[in-house]
């Protein structure tokens, strides 16, 4: 049994250090604080978890299942049975902690300490529980006389003062993997922050000694301490918003503190965190229901020099306080909203709804929608309730605005370079696009002067509505003409005009038409008799304007070739002068021996020949020519002597 001293003077039951161990159980007989220390060697994805920072005497770190004597590891299960003679393990001890560690020890072949910790973060004067829990692994009647663990906790001081111990006594072997729970009770001394708790295995070498260690704790203990919804049994309020102004949680606190100090805590994470209540002190506390929300309130004591460290606090259960929110909650409108579009009504949370308007509206529809006219404007009323049966009410107010009415001019045809001016009515703000070419696009008339054909659109708005209207503009190109360079031909020849017209839906006329094949395309064949000069006239069908030039074409009665020159340098007769060869200046002339072998060439005939090759006069002799004047004509040849 616990030992007990009972303070006469003043009624309240001390724990002191203890010497023996309860197994399975709460070893502390009041309320327990959270832990402060609570070693459950973690948690991860790997099977094999990290060695423990701290050396452990008597024993080394390995990472296999089975590991030989005098070693641990750190594992999320056993999935073998060691030596064919342990438990298999699918889990460590607390079946909540997904993926968590536990350590795994073989023991080593002599009594000795091998687990030590400083713990830090304690409260002086105050009641603390220690526990730990221990399976053993050896399989019962897996070996005769197996050892078995025999593990005593000692909590001690920094300078090694044994406060406290607890011994478990031999841990049994069983037929299948029990966890049981050991520890022991004890009161910190006074300003004592820091102690250090070694576990000691007093088991004999040989076969068996093996176990799994896990979920080490030390938790504040003090007296009883609990609370309470008065009127509310089951410790829970189950609520619409607005049925309850405010709840009461009442706490009873046992003897057992000299001089006890409350405060209050709420949670806002289902219990993970918890935060004070800046305020709450006393056995009741009290708070106003503002808003729907999950409350969950309880309650911490501690002596009231500790009150200020959490670590030295005694926890209650919680009690919670569900305060669900009516129906409707997020019901929305889309408003203002023109004419012409419809009117989206959302009613939010919920499983029925009743909606009321303006006209003579009614709608059992979780969103319904109906036409945006300007008498559809005003206040709505939906009442909803929720699956839990929490009423909800909401008012939603409509503005529906007056839709403006785009209106543009008709299709414009213009001529390029032209100056229009684009008409647009209808709101009080203008947006033009494309933008380009336009002297404002944000006003109702710009001025526009369009290079190409293009559509402009306008959105028109009163402030709140718009609308979209748009207008053709199509440009016409302004005539051009060019009749091309002047020709020449030998009479009897023709040529092909050069002429070039521009511009959008066109008409050309060439004139004098007598001598052309057809005067009313950009290059007629002309077939002149004398020399003529001829006009194109380029006209816009579009009323676009029209545009003129002229070419002249020379005539002349034949190409006179001369047949013998004699390039002696008298100044009489030096070169072989073709006067009439020069206005064809795109034409091919060649003059070759009677080997074939070219002599002398040229394109256009600008520079007539001197007699020479290369610079040097050719021989006396009979040469012979070859001219294409490239006007469509039949090529020249013939001979030509030259003579010194």
């Amino acid at each position: 049994s616990i030992l007990k001293l009972l303070t006469a003077k003043i009624g309240l039951i001390i724990i002191i250090c203890l010497s023996h161990a309860l197994v399975n159980g709460q070893l502390c007989t009041g309320t327990l604080g959270d832990p402060v220390v609570n070693q459950d060697f973690g948690r991860g994805i790997p099977e094999t978890g990290p060695s423990l920072k701290a050396e452990l005497p008597n024993l080394k770190y390995g990472t296999a299942n089975c590991n030989p004597d005098a070693q641990y590891t750190i594992r999320k299960s056993l999935p073998t049975s060691c030596f064919n003679t342990w438990h298999i393990l699918t889990e460590d001890h607390t079946t909540t902690d997904n993926n968590g560690y536990m350590m795994i020890l073989n023991a080593t072949n002599k009594p000795g300490d091998f687990f030590i910790d400083t713990l830090a973060g304690l409260c002086g004067n105050t009641v603390y529980e220690f526990a730990a829990w221990v399976v053993n692994l050896q399989k019962i009647g897996s070996f005769p006389n197996s050892s078995k663990p025999d593990l005593e906790f000692r909590i001690e001081t920094l300078n090694g003062t044994v406060l406290t111990s607890a011994k478990t006594g031999s841990i049994p072997e069983t037929s299948s993997p029990e966890w049981k729970q050991y520890g022991l009770s004890f009161r910190t001394p006074v300003n004592v922050q820091s102690l250090v708790l070694r576990i000691y295995n007093g088991a004999p070498a040989g076969f068996g000694n093996d176990f799994a260690l896990d979920d080490i704790t030390f938790r504040p203990c003090g007296p009883t301490l609990s609370v309470s919804l008065p009127g509310y049994p089951s410790g829970m309020i189950d609520e619409c918003f607005g049925k309850l102004n405010s709840v009461t949680v009442q706490a009873n606190l046992g003897t057992g503190y000299t001089n006890p100090s409350i405060i209050w805590q709420q949670s806002i994470d289902t219990g993970k965190t918890w935060n004070d209540i800046p305020g709450s002190s006393g056995l009741t506390y009290s708070f106003q229901i503002t808003q729907p929300s999950n409350y969950k309130i309880r309650a911490t004591v501690a002596e009231a020099s500790n009150i200020g460290v959490t670590t030295c606090r005694i926890v209650s259960n919680l009690v919670t306080v569900n305060i669900r929110e009516g129906a409707g909650n997020g019901a929305t409108v889309n408003t203002p909203v023109c004419t012409g579009q419809a009117i989206q009504f959302n009613g939010g949370d919920g499983t029925s709804f009743s909606w009321k308007g303006p006209n003579g509206f009614t709608s059992n529809l979780k969103n319904p929608s109906i036409p945006a006219t300007l008498t559809a404007t005003g206040t709505y009323y939906l009442d909803a309730t929720s699956s839990f049966g929490c009423a909800g009410k909401d008012t939603l107010f409509v503005q529906v605005d007056q839709a403006p009415l785009a209106v543009v001019s008709n299709a414009i045809a213009v001529c390029e370079n032209d100056t229009i001016t684009l008409q647009a009515s209808g709101g009080t703000t203008y947006k033009w696009s494309p933008v380009n070419e336009l002297s404002d696009p944000d006003i109702a008339n710009p001025v526009l002067i369009p290079l190409t054909s293009n559509t402009y659109s306008v959105i028109v708005s009163n402030g709140s509505c718009a609308d979209t209207a748009s207008v053709s503009v199509t440009v016409s190109g302004v005539p051009k003409a060019n009749a091309g360079p002047d020709l020449a031909i030998i009479a009897g020849q023709s040529v092909n005009l050069q002429g070039d017209a521009t511009g959008s839906n066109i008409k050309i006329t060439w004139t004098p038409a007598f001598s052309l094949n057809n005067p009313s395309i950009e290059s007629p064949r002309a077939s002149p008799l004398l020399i003529t000069n001829y006009t194109m006239l380029v006209e816009s069908n579009e009323g676009c304007g029209e545009a003129s030039d002229d070419v002249l074409v020379k005539v002349f009665d034949a190409l006179k070739i001369p047949n013998a020159f004699s390039p002696n340098g008298d100044g009489t007769n030096d070169t072989w002068r073709m006067d009439a060869l020069a206005v064809f200046p795109n034409s091919l002339v060649g003059v070759y021996d009677r080997y074939g072998q070219i002599v002398f060439k040229s394109t256009g005939y600008t520079v007539p020949w001197d007699g020479t090759r290369n610079g040097k006069p050719v021989p006396i002799g009979l040469y012979y020519y070859l001219i294409d004047t490239r006007n469509g004509n039949d090529m020249l040849k013939g001979s030509v002597m030259v003579i010194r």
